[in-house]
């Protein structure tokens, strides 16, 4: 372990002992012990006034302490020395001189001679000055005299770790002394450690131990030293559940691992160990000894696990098949995947050169019985071993699969059954996956691949759709190894697959195969294409109409077509070929099913996560997209266009914007502005020489609230261009148009588009946040919601924009969200929209579709966890509401929303809400009862005084008609921790379920016994597994009565 790593772990301890010199206070002179209860009040200003009396010498404190350091009461000198220790702690390390520090060594060193009771004490002194630079042989000092006059296991569990470091210290700082009497330090180190059982020092010891092992040459002590932490290994040991910050097995058995495995001398000890725990029966001792196997493979020589390797194959056999214990199963495979590893990268002479071979042969020879036959339950396993050994190396990979795939081949052509068939293919693409991995090592394979390739090609053309797409997927891995005659052929069944192919999974596995090979042979995939004429088609007739000689392909080819065309055009020479001819036929249609088929296509390839940006730049820059699209539709909607019907449709609109809107988020700030100097005047009518419409003929005034629906609409397309802005963007004529997307927002009549005017203001305060347009929002809605003259959609829009706006300034971190809050909350008790204010805690918790990173909005950190605790203070202060429901269904969408670590920690005043919840049949009662689920899987202690009416809630929800709530709250019982009640109310809550079911005749002879025997398998507390066994008799007699 390097010195500064070491260094690191020194001084970065979470778990403190009650004896450590920070939990300590000095006495003397107005300083109190702090075991009687005072405490030093001047701890924070204790540096700087240290740093403000340096010609106050250090031997004048230790004279001033002299009558308690001198005292003949062993207890006086305790605390004179604790006093003098915490002074030292809180020092810098480079305060005092070198003749203070070899004072303070020589005295710390003699005071551990003195009386038990003072020896705590100066650990905490020595502990404080280790920290700094100590005089030449300090080192050497105070281990001799550690060593000499401190029994460790004697002490309490703090002071031993207080040993442990200075040790350790010792080690990290003064290695180069130290080990000029390594004899005698290793010696010193091995006593001190020998017999610890405290898991807290053990964690520290397993920790730096490493360290200590490989630095210094432990010569005849090499087997001791083993033998003192081998004495650990398996661990055996539990922690506490309720400590979060206690240490656990894991952790324990993590670091032991380490130090078994510290220094290749261990070889020796280690592995017959390894091997006698691995042989044991017990599954804890098995999964410890195969992660130390795996720990060994990367430690110690092949030579010396070459001794042992067919011993532990055999051990390991029947943890690899059948496998049945899935962790042991994996530790397995983890484990014998490292030694082959180690066996192919070490350098072997003649007589070990045959373990891998031999290594190899075994694995295969436990797996051939199972990879024989693909319908025997065997084969899965069997597949799987062979899968994690062929990864583990390039040499184990090319023996392996040279023997798997002739297996493989022969089956498939042998079987008929398309699921068999189905199974070989998809093992055959996994082997391919992994020879993949491995890269151009295994160049001899390449051959054998080839011949694989008939068989997948021949499964491609199969009416069995999984065996098609099975096929798909493993040419798409073989694109890169393909001969040009093979790549040919499988080009030309690509090219049906485009026209053909019904199934859509199908065919996106053959879309995705032709992209594969267009990433490495763009050129000749496009001249194959063109050569089959598979070309975007845009002369569209329906089926019904298509002529004879079929001139015309059908509108489902047409979407094929496109949909493969648009994958291909992330590169070139797809791309300047597709993107314009499909966008002209956005803008100037053929027809409406052409423009609807191709700007569905172009939105999903401007959607999909792995479109790179240069797809966005050539529609931006190539093609001017975005003046295209927008100028097109404001043209279309004009009554004289013969396609305005197309360009009115709402889903085309949506569909456009969306384009947009991935277009501009991609665009520099320069690039939006020269975008928003042309649009936004347009919008906002102030732009008469415009040379995109006519306004004496269109009357084109989009953002009026009169404005006839086709020209309202295309708010839509503005919403693409505003929400996808960087923060620094400049909007021309910001205040007026953000007047009317107000005004339009809250006083229209169309909800598609109130949708778009506030999304549009919700992404401007996120991104560009304006107190004025925030109080014009909070006073508008607060005047349509408080008056009477306003219809009730109106109210709905000014509720709805209320509450995008606190998500605006939610996310982005606004400071005060209370007064808008309580505009919300006080709407819950609104007999118009009070419900739809409830939802909109639901919606100010969900992700948002433009309010995303992508489109450069502010996302803050834990805006959720923010929210929760202002919204719950709010909430708090509403109890008195009229309308309880809606109050309640606002605490349930609030903490469904909220992480479930944040709300243990405010239980008390959220359970009394949710026992209301459940108790009404509110919207929110499905909610609730999935949060009380959750909570009670978490074993919250808050939920265990409330136990008895948790039951009896949860009996009556189950009588009702609604089966999601009846078996949420089945399920909430079983979830139930088994301590917290006892037998008798497990009684209670088995006979409350049967009879609900049996009052709602879900009961019957039909689905009794499944029922009965599902829950009994499915029970994960064995009392109640008792109660339902004994009642079956009872339960029986009682289905034989309801059969009469």
């Amino acid at each position: 372990m390097p010195t500064d790593k070491l260094s690191s772990r020194l001084n970065v301890d979470t778990r403190k002992h009650p004896n450590s010199v920070e939990n300590l206070a000095p006495v003397g002179n107005g300083i109190t012990d702090v075991e009687g209860g005072g405490r030093y009040q001047g701890r924070k200003n204790t540096w700087s006034r240290a740093h403000g009396m340096i010609s106050y010498k250090l031997v004048t404190l230790v004279e001033h302490l002299g009558d308690l350091l001198t005292n003949l009461n062993p207890e006086f000198r305790r605390k004179g020395i604790l006093t003098l220790a915490y002074v030292l702690d809180n020092l810098p390390v480079d305060f005092l001189g070198p003749d203070d520090l070899q004072y303070l060594v020589t005295f710390f060193c003699d005071r551990l001679k003195d009386h038990h009771t003072v020896i705590p004490a100066t650990l905490q002194g020595i502990r404080a000055i280790v920290k700094m630079d100590l005089p030449p042989n300090s080192s050497i000092f105070i281990s001799t005299t550690l060593f000499q006059h401190v029994q460790c296991q004697q002490q309490a569990v703090g002071d031993r770790f207080n040993l442990y470091t200075i040790l350790f210290t010792l080690m990290d700082k003064y290695v180069k002394e130290l080990l000029s009497v390594t004899p005698d330090f290793v010696f010193g180190v091995i006593s001190a450690i020998d017999g610890e059982r405290d898991p807290r020092n053990l964690m520290f010891l397993f920790t730096m131990l490493p360290f200590f092992i490989k630095t210094f040459p432990l010569g005849h002590l090499t087997e001791e030293m083993f033998e003192v932490i081998s004495c650990y290994y398996p661990v055996d040991f539990r922690s506490f559940k309720t400590d979060p910050s206690s240490v656990t097995r894991e952790d324990l058995a993590s670091e032991l691992e380490n130090c078994l495995t510290a220094i290749p001398d261990f070889s020796e000890l280690c592995l017959p160990l390894l091997m006698e725990k691995l042989d044991s029966s017990l599954r804890i001792a098995k999964l410890d000894s195969l992660r130390l196997l795996r720990a060994a493979c990367n430690n110690f020589t092949a030579s010396a696990l070459g001794q042992h390797y067919m011993e532990l194959f055999r051990l390991m056999q029947s943890e690899l098949l059948p496998g049945s214990d899935r962790e042991l199963k994996d530790a397995s495979l983890l484990a014998l995947s490292a030694l082959v590893r180690l066996f192919s990268m070490s350098a072997l002479d003649k007589h070990e050169a045959n373990w891998l071979p031999d290594l190899l042969a075994a694995v295969y020879r436990l797996a051939e019985s199972g990879l024989c036959d693909v319908e025997l339950i065997m084969f899965s396993p069997a597949t799987s071993v062979l899968l994690e050994v062929t990864r583990a190396s390039p040499a184990a990979c090319q023996v392996l699969v040279s023997k798997v795939i002739p297996v493989l081949v022969a089956q498939y052509n042998f079987k008929k059954g398309d699921r068999e068939r189905s199974i070989l293919l998809q093992t055959l693409g996994s082997f391919h996956t992994v020879c993949q991995e491995h890269g151009d090592s295994l160049s001899k394979l390449y051959i054998l691949w080839q011949d694989v390739f008939p068989v997948f090609l021949d499964a491609s053309n199969q009416p069995n759709e999984d065996l098609r797409r099975e096929s798909l997927k493993g040419l798409t891995g073989m694109a890169g190894t393909l001969t040009d005659e093979s790549r040919a052929q499988l080009l030309s069944r690509l090219c049906g697959c485009i026209t053909q192919e019904v199934v859509s999974s199908v065919r996106y596995e053959g879309v995705s195969c032709l992209k594969a090979l267009a990433q490495l042979y763009p050129d000749q995939v496009f001249k194959a294409l063109k050569d089959a004429d598979i070309t975007p088609h845009f002369d569209i007739v329906d089926k019904e109409d298509q002529r004879k000689d079929e001139q015309y392909p059908c509108l489902d080819e047409v979407q094929r077509r496109l949909e493969c065309f648009c994958h291909l055009s992330t590169r070139e020479p797809f791309m300047s070929y597709v993107l314009p001819q499909v966008l002209e036929q956005i803008t100037k249609p053929q027809s409406a099913t052409c423009c609807s088929v191709s700007l569905h296509c172009l939105r999903t390839l401007v959607l999909a996560p792995d479109t790179p940006s240069e797809v966005y730049l050539y529609l931006h820059k190539e093609c001017d997209a975005v003046l295209t699209l927008i100028t097109s539709w404001i043209a279309g909607v004009s009554p004289d266009n013969i396609h305005q019907m197309t360009f009115r449709d709402k889903a085309l609109i949506e569909a456009a914007a969306d384009v947009i809107r991935a277009i501009v988020a991609v665009l520099d700030v320069s690039e939006q502005n020269t975008l928003l100097e042309k649009f936004v005047p347009i919008f906002i009518g102030d732009d008469p020489q415009s040379t995109m419409l006519d306004r004496g003929k269109t009357k084109f005034q989009p953002l009026e609230v009169k404005s006839p629906p086709q020209y309202s609409h295309t708010v839509f397309l503005l919403q693409g261009v505003m929400t996808g802005l960087h923060h620094k963007a400049d909007i021309p004529h910001k205040d007026t148009l953000l007047d009317k997307l107000l005004e339009l927002s809250v006083h229209t009549c169309d909800q598609f588009v109130h949708n778009a005017a506030v999304s549009i203001l919700a992404c401007s305060l996120n991104k560009m946040p304006c107190d004025i347009l925030t109080m014009k929002i909070f006073s508008e809605s607060l005047t349509v919601l408080s008056s009477p003259q306003y219809f009730v959609q109106n109210k709905l829009f000014a509720l709805n924009l209320l509450a995008q706006m606190v998500k605006a300034l939610l996310l982005s971190g606004h400071p005060s969200l209370e007064p808008f809050l309580k505009l919300l909350v006080s709407n819950l008790d609104h007999k118009e929209v009070g419900e739809q204010a409830a939802a909109s805690f639901k919606m100010l918790l969900q992700e948002d579709k433009y309010l995303r990173q992508e489109n450069h909005c502010n996302i803050k950190l834990f805006y959720r966890q923010r929210f929760f605790y202002t919204a719950v203070k709010v909430l708090s202060c509403n109890d008195n509401l009229e309308n309880h429901s809606n109050y309640l269904a606002a605490w349930a969408y609030l903490i469904q929303g909220t992480p479930h670590f944040v709300i243990s920690s405010d239980l008390e005043k959220i359970l009394p809400r949710l026992l209301s919840l459940i108790q009404q049949n509110s919207p929110a009662l499905l909610s609730a009862v999935e949060i009380l689920q959750d909570l009670l899987r978490t074993k919250h202690s808050g939920l265990e005084p409330q136990l008895q009416t948790l039951l009896l809630c949860f009996l009556e929800l189950a009588s009702l008609p609604n089966n999601m709530v009846w078996y949420k709250s089945y399920r909430s019982v079983w979830t139930i921790p088994r301590g917290w009640y006892d037998k008798q109310l497990w009684v209670l809550g088995h006979a409350g379920f049967w009879l609900v079911l049996r009052e709602n005749q879900l009961l019957h002879e039909s689905t009794t016994t499944t029922t009965r025997h599902s829950v009994i398998s499915t029970a994960q507390h064995q009392t109640l597994v008792k109660c339902l066994t004994r009642e079956d008799k009872v339960v029986d007699s009682q289905l034989l009565d309801m059969k009469k």
